[in-house]
């Protein structure tokens, strides 16, 4: 205990925070490599892509509501190139972007422990704050991923240490970054703006829009029908599904106000799984606490306000990707607020009881650890297996197959393959064979409604007159 006094006042604790983030990124990293999901695959291959001077393009067939998006047309018309970019150096040199994005996570704890040591709070509320953050809670697997989580959790610290050093122009910066990172990031400032007044609140607030306004007309630029159509498809889909196969018809505007509902439940839910579902309660003690800080109606902002709006703009999107992509750019706040709540049950446990502070925080954070480990793991199983390079073996090199990961095949077997799901029907999948080349299929049965599909090897599959 008299250990982590010392170390709650020690000018060292932001390096220990940073080790401790690595320590907690590495495993993950050395028990699953490859990617996590589309996201994260995506961001590694235009890395590649870049590294090989071919910009970012890539033959993948991603998604099937706009083909070209995916056969070597201009990069970045649905991901944004932020969470790629940082990803060059490392990739050049013959890594897979780990590196990276863990040295990233790892400053998460030392900014968390700065904002806190700007709010005011005591030592001890700063470092627990920074060992909540460093964790990632809930995040804790995600947080050493290649896809965007590390990057936006940064973005969002320094926003909100922006926030509260009252640096206008450190929020602004930041939030400029984060809309070069999600799409919906845009959004993130004007939560932020609550922060401030005047002009400085609108300066913020306009940032974003402004930066996403300018590479939506890059998009359209170098992209044409093919973007408007990428973001027609995620505009308008009610389902996952839809973002890849291309939506039926334009939603009605009560159909996204139900989406942007169950985007609240959404938001209900996260906010009790970002603090680990248990310490819920502690989460919103420590806000209640705290709401006198100026970073409270930023975080409750970005956390009611920007759900509602995505789920009106982009229903699937927002639960597919918003409430924890964007949301972890809060995660700093939500940090700081947990660790004044738990200093609150501290305070009164030794009041009541005698029970010294530090025991209390100590198994706290003691269980909180397990419940991030336990999350952790949990999600790694959930992680898709290594894609199998062996039926690749079987495909005239150049030629597309269909696979259920598309862009797990192309990272990991540096094939370049099509998007296959149970609804495609047999009339899409004979167009996107002659005007794609899309002549084979890894599955696991011959295609429904396609007889001309033969079988040439155990689970591949050839369109009939393909060589």
């Amino acid at each position: 205990m008299l250990g982590a006094m010392k170390l709650a006042e020690s000018p060292a604790t932001p390096i220990a925070l940073a080790v401790l983030g690595v320590a907690l990124r590495l495993p993950w990293a050395i028990l699953r490599p490859w990617p996590w999901d589309w996201d994260a695959a995506y961001y590694r291959l235009t890395a590649r892509s870049v590294t090989e001077g071919r910009g970012g393009s890539l033959d993948v067939l991603w998604t099937l509501a706009a083909p070209e998006a995916g056969l070597g047309g201009p990069p970045d018309l649905y991901w944004l190139p932020l969470p790629s970019r940082i990803l060059v150096p490392e990739i050049a040199l013959g890594g897979n972007g780990l590196v990276t994005v863990i040295l990233l996570a790892a400053l998460v704890g030392p900014l968390t422990w700065q904002l806190a040591k700007s709010l005011g709070l005591r030592s001890e509320t700063a470092l627990v704050a920074g060992i909540l953050a460093a964790t990632g809670g809930a995040w804790i697997r995600q947080l050493g991923s290649t896809d965007v989580y590390a990057l936006t959790a940064v973005l969002g610290a320094m926003a909100l240490l922006g926030v509260s050093r009252k640096r206008w122009e450190l929020a602004a910066l930041a939030v400029a970054a984060v809309a070069l990172v999600r799409n919906d990031g845009f959004l993130m400032g004007m939560a932020l703006a609550t922060g401030f007044r005047g002009w400085r609140a609108l300066a913020v607030a306009a940032i974003g829009p402004l930066v996403t306004a300018l590479w939506w007309a890059r998009g359209a630029l170098v992209g044409g029908d093919t973007f408007w159509t990428l973001r027609q498809s995620s505009a308008q889909a009610m389902t996952y599904d839809a973002i890849f196969l291309g939506p039926d018809g334009a939603p009605t505007l009560a159909e996204r106000g139900l989406a942007a509902i169950d985007a609240m439940w959404g938001v209900a839910f996260l906010w009790g799984w970002a603090a680990m579902l248990l310490f819920a309660p502690l989460l919103a003690w420590g806000a209640w606490k705290g709401r006198d800080q100026p970073i409270v109606w930023p975080w409750l902002a970005g956390f009611v306000v920007v759900p509602i709006i995505t789920g009106i703009l982009a229903p699937a999107v927002t639960l597919g990707g918003t409430l924890e992509r964007t949301g972890i750019a809060l995660l700093a706040a939500h940090a700081v607020f947990l660790a004044i709540g738990l200093g609150a049950l501290a305070d009164r446990l030794h009041a009541w009881r005698g029970y010294h502070p530090w025991f209390t925080r100590g198994l706290l954070l003691s269980a909180w650890l397990a419940c991030a480990l336990w999350t952790g793991f949990t999600f790694m199983g959930l992680q898709p297996p290594l894609p199998d390079c062996a039926p690749w073996e079987q495909v005239p090199a150049g030629q597309r197959a269909f696979v259920r990961e598309p862009l797990l095949h192309a990272w990991t077997c540096r094939a370049p393959a099509a998007l296959w799901m149970d609804q495609l029907d047999p009339v899409r999948v004979r167009a996107l064979t002659e005007d794609h080349g899309v002549c084979w299929a890894f599955l696991e049965e011959q295609p429904e409604g396609l007889a001309e599909w033969e079988e040439v090897a155990g689970g591949v599959w050839r369109a009939e007159g393909c060589e």
